[in-house]
C-alpha cells in the first residue's frame, strides 16, 4: 500500500478492511465510469461501486481510461455520466476536482498554482450558474 493511486478498484467493496486501510492511508481511487460500462464491468452506472466509495469518504478521481481506444478527449463525458448516475452534489463534484489536483503528479509548487487557478475558475463557474438560475 505504498501507492498514492489505485486504478479502477472496481471490486474493492468486497474487502471492507482494505477499504479502511486505503482511506487511512489517503490512497486515491481512479474511477473510469464510461470505460467500466463499455468494458462490461457494470451495465448500469447507477450500480457502479464508486458512489459507495465516495459516500464512505475514500479519495476518488474521475478518469478516462484508454482515450485512444474509446476516441475520447477530456473528462466531460465521464463527469456527466457520474453526475447523472450517482446523483452527485455540487460538493461531490468539487471534491472530485480538488482530488484530481491533490493526487496528481504535480510538484508542490505546481499544485499550489493549479489549486489557485482552479479555485478562481470554480468560483466563476458557481457565480455564473447562480446568475443563470436566478435570471430564469
Amino acid at each position: 500500500l505504498n501507492s498514492r493511486r489505485i486504478g479502477h478498484a472496481f471490486n474493492l467493496f468486497h474487502f471492507p478492511l482494505l477499504m479502511q486501510k486505503i482511506k487511512q492511508n489517503g490512497i486515491c481511487l481512479e474511477i473510469c465510469p464510461i470505460s467500466n460500462q463499455v468494458l462490461g464491468y457494470v451495465n448500469d452506472l447507477r450500480e457502479h461501486p464508486a458512489v459507495g466509495y465516495l459516500r464512505h469518504g475514500l479519495p476518488c478521481v474521475i478518469s478516462s481510461d484508454d482515450p485512444m481506444i474509446f476516441r475520447t478527449s477530456g473528462l466531460s463525458y465521464d463527469f456527466w455520466e457520474a453526475i447523472m448516475a450517482w446523483n452527485l452534489t455540487l460538493a461531490d463534484i468539487k471534491k472530485l476536482c480538488l482530488n484530481s489536483i491533490e493526487y496528481s503528479s504535480l510538484d508542490p509548487e505546481e499544485k499550489r498554482e493549479a489549486f489557485a487557478s482552479w479555485e478562481k475558475a470554480w468560483t466563476q463557474f458557481v457565480h455564473n450558474a447562480l446568475t443563470m438560475h436566478l435570471s430564469h
